[in-house]
């Protein structure tokens, strides 16, 4: 190996069913900051994506500011809600049924998002069992009856 210097490696494991080497590096003078430099020099592709990506965007408002047209009148400058122009109070009382919509929403949506990772492990981890389907169906059960609960509460209604 030689002196004062190591070996090492990352490895993957592989859709074959082996361990695959993805990257290797051999460090022989590390005193002056070898490894830090060799670890650090694979960081600079997202760095220069990052400044590429800054810079495309500076040069667009940049340029879009200097040579866009600028023809101002009453309604360009005039605030708008949707495409609606506005009418009385902006400090409106909303009605709490609408965030206890949005928030039975965010609930259920990210209940959801947890079935896209078990929809991808379902066949591999069916071969072991039916215990994941029977787990999965009682999942799905918990967030029915929460849902039909919500429901009959008149929870989801609009008054």
């Amino acid at each position: 190996m030689g002196a004062g210097g190591f070996a090492w490696k990352v490895w993957m494991w592989a859709d074959n069913g082996a361990f695959r080497r993805i990257f290797s590096c051999r460090v022989t003078a590390c005193v002056d900051g070898g490894l830090r430099k060799a670890m650090l020099i694979d960081y600079l592709p997202i760095v220069i994506l990052m400044v590429v990506a800054a810079g495309f965007a500076a040069v667009n408002l940049t340029v879009t500011h200097l040579f866009g047209p600028r023809r101002p009148n009453p309604v360009k400058l005039s605030p708008y809600e949707s495409g609606v122009p506005p009418v009385g109070d902006a400090r409106l009382r909303v009605s709490v049924k609408f965030y206890l919509v949005a928030m039975l929403f965010i609930i259920f949506d990210i209940e959801v998002v947890f079935l896209y990772p078990w929809a991808v492990v379902f066949r591999e981890l069916l071969a072991q069992g039916s215990f994941i389907f029977t787990e999965m169906v009682v999942f799905l059960g918990v967030l029915m009856l929460g849902l039909l609960y919500v429901w009959r509460k008149g929870g989801l209604e609009w008054d």
